[in-house]
């Protein structure tokens, strides 16, 4: 890689030969999305012509049609390469993988195009373990034997200045892309079994990575023989065992064998793991984590696929939790997995993976865990994005909510108004300061109603809190005018609203004082617990820095008492990394809402819309008079929907001894609402799934 300040090395002019195989069509195509200067070539180009004719064993043809590329560099991806077909055609194989290729070597010796060629680890013996760019290959079945008869070539005739690229074994994490994983995956999923091999070790690699590291070379100009192998050594019975763990598959469908069991050929390599030495020396880079590379595949194919069909009923003395689903319109026992999960907190996406990780190392390298630079910077985009004068970074949402009252000087005596339905850390922010929460009545769109919440303000009265409920922005023009007139502050909870809009205005921009929250299952999501409070009040500003520490001022005196409310500066990083991908998050979200709405529309109440809103669809609430059925038939056609507060705030029994207020509509809708999932990393396929049970209810009665 470059130094810092220097330009990128540019990538020389390259034909890749074979541009239509699985890894020449990946190096093409980086090639391309790097503005290379790049052709490919392929003996049976694709119809509309953006690959040209190239056939190696055409010596005819062959020297002008380089001459006419006009390249400076060739990577020789092309030839027969299934292991099986070179064993059985071996004089066929021969013919285009060796003396094809060495045809091409020679047409490009004479024009000084530089070599780069995709060798294997099939040229070793597996005799002596974990082999080093110094030990001598050996080459044992007919397609390793032709890929080191290629290399003794290369060797011979360009002097050191080829370029071979060992590969281990490659795959991705694309479904139906055919590659080991997805391979394995698909034959648990059309119900066969796995066969597979407790002596045959490799270090796979996933393809992007291959391609990352190929153009880093190219650019470097690198020469000689490197191995490009991941950092897991695993045989592929290890490998197909961590896979089926994922998918549920059972014990049954996998089966440990030797090499020598499976008779198609001479015996194979036992052992060809590789070393990476000599590549960590030229890239730093990491390589994708295998596991999360498998927890991928599994979310793809969904692993209740692989499992036998549910029974009609439940089984015999288990009720709901002998299936392990939850109970209708209860809590959740231990539960199978899911074809469609309500929320998947794992980090599956390698790019997502590693910027999480650079930017915790980054904190690891200087050090200043709490209240480091990040802190600041994300306090700053923050503020910015929400349109205020200062964010301030807490520990949590309900820290965030805590302290924004705080800062207004709620406290013992004091009245705030709250919606009935929310999260319970929203009537305990209040509680927790001393004062009383008092609970208005909601609209359908689940948010405050400001008629309601009118009635509920008294002469102790300090604030009204709105709860952007769902992700969308409760009535700002009629609550702020009511705080107006009525002379409180309105102060607002917009933990699952990042990203909605009023108005064109954002969530968190209207009230004296605002408070977010960025937990792991929020659309801006920290990977533990954060929040921060937004305002534009010099002066409530400084009194919620103080309350974050302790009550601290100045660094030693302590004006109130308080708690620790303060950030996290590994937080703020990964947070401020995943603000760069936030607005896909939330386009993403729309667009599974949208699909809804006009799939479920003509037969369910789903969330209303309003040309005022910008909605970001924290949640998809939909309501049914059946919603416990509902629950239930979802969970057996392994879909997880939620009822994400199944009690009004002023059911729970902290707060019941506070009497019973008139909140009829909120009493009426909490035990019809019903929460579909619609995270960002649902795929078409699951969000279909999810259609289709609702549908198959609403079919049976359901309403």
């Amino acid at each position: 890689m470059s130094a810092p300040g220097t330009a990128t090395p540019r990538l020389p002019r390259t034909a890749v030969i074979g541009a239509t195989g699985y890894l020449g069509r990946a190096l093409y195509q980086a090639h391309l999305a790097a503005d290379a200067r790049t052709v490919g070539t392929s003996r049976a180009p694709r119809r509309g012509g953006e690959l040209l004719p190239l056939d190696l064993a055409d010596k005819r043809t062959l020297r002008p049609r380089l001459r006419e590329l006009g390249i400076e560099e060739a990577i020789i991806a092309a030839g027969i390469a299934t292991v099986a077909r070179c064993e059985a055609e071996q004089a066929r194989s021969a013919e285009i993988n060796v003396t094809g290729t060495q045809q091409l070597l020679e047409a490009l010796r004479e024009q000084e195009i530089r070599p780069v060629f995709i060798s294997t680890d099939l040229v070793f013996d597996g005799e002596r373990g974990a082999y080093t760019e110094i030990d001598e290959p050996h080459p044992i079945v007919a397609y390793g034997e032709q890929k080191r008869a290629v290399e003794q070539l290369l060797a011979e005739m360009f002097d050191g200045r080829a370029l071979i690229l060992r590969v281990s074994k490659v795959f991705s994490t694309t479904r139906g892309d055919g590659t080991l994983l997805d391979e394995l995956a698909a034959t648990w999923a059309a119900g066969g079994v796995v066969r597979a091999a407790v002596d045959q070790r490799f270090n796979p690699i996933l393809r992007e990575d291959f391609v990352r590291v190929v153009l880093h070379l190219q650019r470097l100009c690198t020469c000689g023989l490197v191995h490009l192998c991941g950092d897991n050594a695993w045989t592929r019975h290890e490998l197909a065992e961590r896979l089926a763990a994922r998918l549920s598959v059972a014990p049954s469908r996998l089966e440990r064998i030797a090499i020598r069991d499976l008779g198609i050929g001479p015996v194979r390599p036992r052992d060809t793991t590789m070393s990476n030495r000599r590549l960590r020396q030229l890239y730093r880079e990491p390589f994708a984590d295998m596991e999360a590379c498998l927890d991928e595949v599994a979310r793809q194919y969904g692993a209740p696929v692989f499992l036998p069909p549910r029974p009609s009923s439940p089984p015999a003395g288990g009720g709901w939790q002998g299936w392990g689903l939850p109970a209708p319109g209860g809590a959740e026992a231990a539960r199978s997995p899911f074809r469609v999960p309500f929320l998947d907190l794992r980090v599956v996406d390698p790019v997502e993976r590693r910027g999480l990780l650079d930017a915790v190392d980054r904190i690891l390298a200087h050090g200043r865990v709490v209240g480091g630079p990040e802190v600041a910077d994300l306090e700053a985009e923050l503020a910015a994005r929400c349109e205020r004068r200062f964010a301030c970074g807490v520990g949590s949402g309900t820290a965030a909510l805590t302290l924004a009252l705080g800062g207004l000087g709620v406290g013992p005596g004091d009245e705030v108004v709250v919606p009935a339905l929310s999260f319970v850390a929203t009537a305990n922010a209040v509680a927790l300061l001393g004062a009383r929460p008092v609970f208005a009545d909601i609209r359908a769109d689940l948010n405050i109603d400001p008629e309601s919440a009118a009635a509920c303000i008294g002469p102790r009265t300090r604030a009204v809190v709105v709860v952007h409920y769902a992700g969308r922005c409760g009535d700002m023009a009629a609550l702020t005018t009511l705080c107006e007139d009525r002379r409180v502050a309105l102060v607002e909870d917009a933990a699952q609203a990042w990203g909605a809009r009023y108005c064109g205005r954002p969530a968190g921009s209207f009230g004296l004082s605002a408070a977010l929250s960025m937990n792991a299952m929020k659309i801006l999501a920290a990977c533990g617990e954060c929040g921060a409070v937004l305002t534009d009040c010099e002066e409530i500003r400084a009194r919620i820095g103080a309350l974050t520490y302790n009550g601290i001022v100045n660094k030693e005196i302590c004006q109130q008492p308080s708690s620790n409310y303060r950030m996290d500066t590994l937080q703020a990083a990964m947070l401020l990394y995943r603000l760069q991908g936030v607005e896909k998050v939330i386009a993403r979200r729309r667009q599974i809402a949208q699909y809804y709405d006009d799939a479920l529309g003509d037969i369910l109440q789903t969330p209303p819309r309003s040309a005022e809103s910008f909605d970001v669809y924290y949640s998809y609430i939909v309501r049914t008079e059946h919603r416990d059925d509902l629950l239930a038939h979802l969970a057996a056609h392994g879909v997880e929907a939620k009822v994400q507060h199944p009690l009004l705030m002023c059911q729970q029994p902290a707060y019941r001894d506070r009497g019973a207020p008139a909140v009829s509509n909120a009493d009426h809708l909490v035990s019809r609402i019903l929460s579909l999932p619609v995270n960002e990393k649902l795929s078409d396929e699951q969000t279909e799934i999810v259609v289709a049970g609702v549908r198959g209810f609403l079919g049976k009665g359901g309403a």
